[in-house]
């Protein structure tokens, strides 16, 4: 873990900022595209810190890929309204 801190610090920034942008925006196009463009860091930067450290294979850029679509979908969830509650 030690050894990653520069790598997380990055990542949860990349992500806290995507959300805090599309959540801020009142233009639903915009949320979209800021959404998008956040997931897409995520699996580059996931991708690249993987190739750097030799050990990037199929398996972690579907899994990586995989995990950008669903955290994806749930901040569209969340931002369209969720359950109505």
């Amino acid at each position: 873990m030690k050894r990653h801190v520069f790598y997380y610090f990055f990542l949860v920034l990349i992500l806290v900022l995507g959300f805090l942008i599309a959540a801020a925006s009142p233009d639903k196009q915009f949320q979209a595209m800021t959404i998008t463009i956040t997931s897409l860091f995520y699996i580059l930067w996931g991708i690249v810190h993987h190739h750097i450290h030799h050990d990037l294979t199929a398996k972690i850029v579907v899994e990586y890929t995989l995990m950008a679509g669903l955290g994806g979908a749930v901040i569209f969830f969340i931002l369209k309204g969720g359950f109505n509650l």
